[in-house]
């Protein structure tokens, strides 16, 4: 029977001397606080991708949403007069008898 032959290693490629590094580019932006910001702001941070949002933020997106569709803010709403025809000027009432 005849030995199964094992692969010979391969030679590896010699690296070349790192490059030194060039100098660093514009400084980062401050970092973005979801807390902070309006709700319009914070919808377009978070749809740009320059903010990653954490639960608060995602609820506050939502609640500002269900109240735009609702009609906006919870203003207590008056009761409504019943539908009068105007009065005539000059007309007098009829007098009981």
């Amino acid at each position: 029977m005849a030995k199964a032959s094992t692969p010979k290693p391969r030679a590896r490629a010699a690296k070349a001397p790192a490059a030194p590094s060039p100098a660093p580019a514009a400084p980062k932006p401050p970092a973005l606080n979801g807390a902070t910001l309006s709700l319009e702001e914070l919808a377009e941070a978070v749809l740009a991708r320059r903010l990653k949002p954490r639960a608060a933020d995602i609820q506050r997106l939502a609640e500002g949403s269900l109240k735009r569709k609702k009609g906006g803010s919870k203003k207590a709403k008056g009761k409504k007069a019943k539908d009068k025809l105007p009065k005539i000027p000059g007309q007098k009432k009829k007098a009981k008898s």
